[in-house]
């Protein structure tokens, strides 16, 4: 009997065996069946927070090369005249746009014009003129003795204008925003803002 119990035992033993056999063993992979339809569109996310204001750009900045000393009248008199440059009317808004003319000496140091040469009674400005059909403006250093003497006003060697248009901003030491206070930055601030090349 005790054989009998064992023969079945084995039996079955190998029964469950090769079932696990059968069973494991897997025959190739058949095609892919289709795709199925498009699931429903989610729920639009929230809305993101805003932004920073980022920094002016510089793409409508105006600047020249500098331009050599070359007075009207070469001989010493009590004023004088330069031209600057040319200005198409539609490229500058003088009611809204920033128009900054600087002076520079051999030494590269630059001062913003209008600038007062005190030890020899000297005025360096300039000024913008409207053609008389009114499609451009004539930008000019305006120099003149303090004192009605006569000069040759050499303390410059060079000019050079910036026009930053109306819409630039700068921003404050409290994050606000002032408008229009280009005329306290130095030149290399502005340079350095507007990334102006020497």
């Amino acid at each position: 009997m005790k054989t009998r119990k064992m023969v079945v035992l084995v039996m079955i033993s190998t029964l469950i065996g090769l079932g696990g056999c059968f069973t494991g063993c897997s025959g190739e992979d058949g095609d892919l069946g289709p795709q199925g339809p498009q699931g429903d569109q989610g729920i639009q996310g929230e809305q993101g927070i805003k932004g920073d204001q980022g920094d002016p750009g510089t793409a409508n900045v105006i600047y020249s090369d500098w331009i050599s000393r070359n007075f009207l009248n070469p001989n010493a008199s009590s004023q004088n005249a330069q031209g600057l440059a040319t200005i198409d009317t539609s490229e500058v808004n003088t009611n809204t746009d920033v128009i900054l003319v600087y002076g520079k000496r051999n030494d590269n140091t630059v001062y913003q014009l209008p600038y007062i040469h005190a030890p020899q009674e000297e005025y360096y400005g300039f000024a913008l003129f409207e053609s008389d059909n009114g499609s451009y403006y004539s930008l000019q250093i305006r120099v003149n003795s303090l004192n009605g003497e006569s000069r040759v006003y050499t303390f410059f060697s060079d000019f050079r204008y910036v026009i930053i248009p109306g819409g630039h901003t700068v921003q404050d030491t409290e994050g606000g925003s002032k408008r229009k206070k280009y005329t306290q930055m130095s030149y290399k601030e502005i340079k350095e803002l507007f990334d102006i090349k020497e």
